[in-house]
This record gives structure tokens, sequence and C-alpha cells, in this order.
């Protein structure tokens, strides 16, 4: 899994000597208790699909992981028709639906429009990367469904064909999109035991308020005040990169895999009104 690998050798190296964000030890400890006492999520269905419902869903997450970024210009209240990751998936499930079956051409042109109708944030570079997914979907689906690669060969598989995927340094989408496949198909159990939690905004935050990272005043006042983070600046990369070892520190800790604890905090995340850091960006 050398492409994994880089990604927590990227977050080490940011987190040799920090700035902003300091992982804390005892904190870690306590939320391994409280995981641990709640157990791991239930994600997986016990559903049996045909080689067809599988293209139909993977399809679906192919392309929803593809644009699932940035909602927004500064704090969550402020979105052209109140756009959402619920808005953003809507669309694609509801294109799926009416096109899916019989013309894929026109499942694609559907979001397109829909996502420029609604006024989504980025338009530009959603476009771009559904464009990615509608010229090269067969090369990757199809191998995936008929388990004709290792978990290793589809990853970086994924990153050559679709540029977007590859475009951010910690790989987000991309682990998020073979998380998706976890709960939804029970795959790749095992490789989730290895791979990098995706991190974004909602799993820093949640780390935070369990004490798991301890963050800079001048990065709390920042965040309080709703600043803007530059995308690649060294406050985001430090809070992106402390979240992938600090779960990593959780993942070892508990015995669960990526998927779980990842769904731990995602799931937790309403009980919490912390703040989460802005950065405008296509990765998260």
């Amino acid at each position: 899994m050398e492409i994994i690998e880089s990604v927590f050798d990227l977050a080490n190296r940011f987190m040799e000597d920090p700035e902003y964000v300091l992982i804390n030890e005892d904190g870690i400890k306590e939320t391994v208790s409280k995981m641990l006492k709640d157990g791991p999520m239930p994600f997986t269905e016990k559903k049996t699909y045909t080689d067809f419902e599988k293209h139909y869903i993977i399809l679906e997450q192919l392309t929803g992981g593809a644009i699932n970024y940035c909602y927004w210009y500064g704090t969550s209240n402020i979105r052209p028709l109140d756009c959402s990751s619920s808005k953003m998936f809507k669309v694609v499930e509801d294109s799926a639906k009416q096109y899916l079956i019989q013309d894929f051409h026109s499942f694609f042109s559907k979001i397109k429009r829909e996502l420029a109708k609604q006024r989504f944030p980025l338009l530009e570079e959603r476009i771009k990367h559904i464009n990615e997914i509608q010229d090269n979907h067969y090369h990757f689906v199809t191998p995936l469904i008929k388990k004709e690669k290792s978990f290793n060969e589809l990853f970086t598989m994924m990153i050559e064909l679709f540029p977007g995927y590859a475009s951010d340094m910690f790989l987000k989408r991309a682990s998020l999109f073979f998380m998706m496949l976890y709960r939804i198909f029970g795959w790749y159990e095992e490789e989730l035991h290895q791979i990098h939690i995706p991190a974004d905004y909602q799993v820093p935050k949640m780390l935070n308020y369990f004490g798991c990272l301890d963050y800079s005043p001048e990065l709390k006042e920042a965040i309080t005040s709703n600043q803007l983070f530059p995308k690649g600046s060294q406050a985001e990369c430090e809070i992106r990169s402390a979240s992938i070892i600090a779960c990593q520190k959780l993942c070892q800790k508990t015995g669960w895999n990526a998927a779980e604890v990842d769904g731990w905090f995602w799931l937790k995340r309403k009980e919490c009104n912390f703040p989460f850091h802005l950065t405008v960006t296509t990765d998260y």
C-alpha cells in the first residue's frame, strides 16, 4: 500500500514540529474508553446484490464522491439555495433513478444541469470531475465488481483515471469511497485496518472536542472568528495531519478499522457545537 503509506508519511512530516496542533495522548486514551463502551457502529447491510445493482450503486458513489466538497463560501450558513452534501447526493440519486438503467450520458448530463441550476459552489471544478467519471468509469467499475484487481491496484487506478480524486495530497475522498464500499457491501474490511481516515472538517472538530487534539490559542481564535484557511497552509495541513495520526492511534488501540473510527466521530458530530475550520477547496 505504497500510496496509502505516503499519506501517513506526509502527515507525520507535517507533525514533526507543529505550530498549531498537538496530539493529546491522554485525550486519545479517554476517547478509546468511550469508543469501546459504545462499540463500533454497524454499517454493512445484510443484502445480496446482482452485478448490475453493484454497478449502479458504485457509479452513484463514485460520482457523488467526486464532487463531495465545499458547499459554502465562509461560514456554513452561507449557502446558495442551502446547498449541502445531502442535497448533492440527492441530485445524483434522482438522476440515477431517472436515467442510469438505460442511458449513462443522460445520467451525467442531468447531474451537471441540476448542479448549475442550484448554484453549487466551485461549479466548474465539479463539472470537470464529473466528466472524468463519465469518460473513464467503465475502466474502473468493471474490474472492481469482478474482483480482478487488488485493493492497492484499484486505489492506484482510481487516482490515475480520475485526477480529481488525486488532487488532494491527503486523498480524503479516495479513502472515503472505499469506506463506502465497505459500509454498503462489506468489502475490504482487512484493508481498511491499514488505510487513513478521510481528513476533512468534522473529524478534526470532533477530535478537538474529545480532547484528542489540542489547538493553539491562535488557531482557536482563527476558527472561532470564521477566518478562511488557505488550502495547503501550515495550519490547515497540521489540522488534517494530526487528525490522520490521531485516528491511526485510535484504530490501533480499539482494534477498529478506519471506517468504524471515522463513522463513530461522524455520527457524534451533532453532540458538539464547536465550529470547524473553513477552507475553500475541492479536497473536502
